[in-house]
């Protein structure tokens, strides 16, 4: 027993129940399981290992006394590293790209020869990504020590009779398919969620992505912060990254909830919806919510309001209209648009924070676009119906732009939806409307997307101008 205190060894596992006012989630990945490779034979022979076990292998608990060794004890002449094992492929694994295998490939292909100067080792990869500071020069590093690097997947793995391994590949540097023999194959597996990540999310409020991972507020802009004010997350937790990123956005992380605890209070923006006396309870609006953020209590809709993202989806799809959004009230962006357009037709874009950041990025830049275009900012472009794009057209609008920036899927999953019923809503005008999803870095693209629309728009308002005259 430890004399302080400090140590209890006989400790016993305990729930503890701790209020906190602001959560961080760091729950790191696992790795895939590479049995789902097939043919790569993994769990099939003893030499055939992941990096992970590699490592272990060489580590300070090492059961081997931290000594490279098959499992016959002696040491390996021949060892091959297989890359992107379950990453990058879209049938039966995982889509995305696990970032660390091409660097810690090379570190362990180096531990081989400094154990074993004679060894041969080859790394088989689709793609060098040696991305970071020196890094690059890393990869040179490892190929001046003797790491051979042959660019294709392989195929097969495949045990022999005499225990060594056959591995079959396509080199497609030289357009060939080619066959060696190692005497280890180390597997290096795609990185997946840590278990338990979905029913953590959905605990806490917080959306995951496709990809299984916690969804960050906006992966440029607001990067450790989640849709649930309160809620961060750093690391592995949003998605596959190295040490050097994993701390860099813990120290993010616990920068932002220090700020969110030290203030006393909690500030929110205040553009939240507002419901009205028309309300007649009919629920469509707690429906249609993508946070849950709208409760029915005494037959009546009831914000919780740091749930709410003010993504405007319940303003935009309630009968009565008697949601709106502070600050963003129907009235408030028809008079908008009205006073924009007293100058003259032109092009009315819609466009959410995140794309506003784009154009933001492009007038410190220094970007020219057509005079025609006035930008008009919402919260989300979920915000907007028929009613209020209408009003735009009647008071001269030649055209409208629905410009998003936000990640957020639970939003531009229903875009393309939002779009579609804009359409058909407002095709009595016969005049354009266009969505696009621009990102904060893509400024230029922006750019270009306005430029070719209010073209467009001046076309058509000058050929129907020439048939009145006519």
């Amino acid at each position: 027993m430890c004399a302080v205190g400090a140590v209890k060894l006989d400790d016993r596992e305990e729930d503890i129940e701790v209020n906190v006012g602001a959560i961080t989630i760091a729950t790191g990945f696992e790795p895939i399981d590479p049995s789902i490779i097939e043919e790569y034979n993994y769990g099939r022979h003893p030499d055939i290992i992941t990096a992970i076990e590699f490592e272990e292998m060489l580590s300070a608990m090492s059961r081997t006394g931290m000594r490279l060794q098959k499992s016959d004890g002696t040491m390996p002449q021949k060892v091959a590293f297989v890359l992107c094992v379950g990453s990058r492929d879209f049938n039966r694994a995982n889509k995305y790209c696990s970032k660390v295998c091409c660097l810690y490939s090379q570190k362990q292909a180096q531990l081989v020869l400094k154990m074993n100067k004679d060894a041969d080792v080859t790394v088989f990869y689709i793609d060098m990504r040696a991305a970071g500071r020196r890094m690059e020069e890393f990869y040179h590093h490892a190929q001046e020590a003797g790491v051979n690097f042959i660019r294709g997947r392989v195929a097969e793995v495949n045990p022999l009779d005499d225990g060594g391994l056959q591995l079959r590949y396509e080199d497609t540097l030289l357009s060939e398919i080619g066959s060696d023999e190692f005497d280890m194959v180390v597997l290096c597996p795609s990185l997946n969620p840590s278990g338990g990540t979905q029913q953590l999310a959905d605990q806490l409020g917080v959306p995951v992505g496709s990809d299984g991972f916690i969804e960050e507020k906006h992966v440029k802009i607001d990067p450790v912060n989640t849709l649930n004010p309160g809620v961060f997350a750093a690391g592995c937790a949003i998605g596959p990254k190295d040490i050097h990123d994993s701390v860099t956005e813990a120290m993010s992380a616990a920068h932002r909830a220090s700020g969110f605890l030290g203030k006393g209070m909690i500030s929110i923006s205040p553009e939240k919806p507002v419901i009205n006396d028309a309300c007649d309870g009919c629920g469509i609006c707690v429906k249609e919510c993508p946070y849950g953020a709208l409760l029915m209590e005494n037959k009546k809709p009831v914000l919780e309001a740091l749930s709410c993202n003010a993504c405007g989806i319940c303003a935009a799809v309630c009968p009565q209209e008697a949601v709106e959004i502070a600050n963003y009230t129907r009235k408030q962006l028809k008079a908008q648009a009205e006073g924009i357009l007293d100058a003259g037709m032109g092009v009315i874009v819609y466009i959410d924070p995140a794309a506003y950041a784009a154009a933001d990025i492009a007038g410190v830049n220094r970007s020219p676009y057509s005079p025609l275009i006035r930008f008009v900012q919402v919260p989300s472009i979920h915000v907007l119906d028929a009613d209020i794009v209408n009003h735009a057209y009647e008071h001269g609008a030649g055209g409208v732009m629905l410009i998003e920036g936000t990640t957020d899927e639970a939003l531009t999953s229903r875009s393309k939806d939002l779009y579609s019923r804009l359409k058909k809503e407002t095709k009595e005008h016969k005049k354009p409307i266009r969505y696009s999803h621009i990102e904060t870095a893509q400024y230029e693209k922006l750019m270009n997307l306005l430029n070719v629309f209010a073209e467009q728009v001046s076309a058509k308002a000058a050929k129907k101008s020439g048939k009145k005259e006519a």
